[in-house]
């Protein structure tokens, strides 16, 4: 996009408008507009502010962060909810495993059957679960 495509653009963007974030990494985020203010600064929903770069035809997102948006184009749209399943996934994933860690710390010694520890020891041998002392 040129500088001129990019300025158009930005003015034409409204409250409502999705638009998707592309942080450095290449992690796509679907954002909407919020608000466009008459200096062509773009706020969206989720609290961020970006602007047209004085240095290249890039909307920055302000403040140091290493953010831009860009037009909401459907494979960008897919990849956005593609990359949010997998952040969702990944989440559960996690509370699992905490939750999983928090129940062993409290459980009854006395209800728990040999067996069940012994392969227990035998599984966090298996999958490198380390203990911490």
């Amino acid at each position: 996009m040129t500088r001129e495509e990019a300025q158009a653009w930005v003015a034409s963007l409204k409250p409502g408008d999705t638009v998707i974030r592309n942080e450095w990494d290449n992690r796509f985020f679907k954002e909407t507009v919020k608000k466009v203010t008459p200096s062509g600064i773009v706020r969206t929903d989720s609290g961020r502010s970006f602007k047209l770069s004085n240095w290249s035809n890039c909307v920055n997102e302000r403040g140091g962060h290493n953010g831009e948006i860009v037009p909401a184009a459907e494979e960008l749209l897919q990849e956005a909810e593609r990359q949010e399943q997998r952040r969702w996934e990944e989440m559960d994933r996690v509370r699992t495993i905490r939750r999983a860690v928090s129940e062993m710390s409290y459980a009854n010694t006395g209800s728990v059957p040999y067996e069940f520890a012994a392969d227990f020891l035998d599984l966090c041998k298996k999958h490198g679960v380390s203990f911490d002392r």
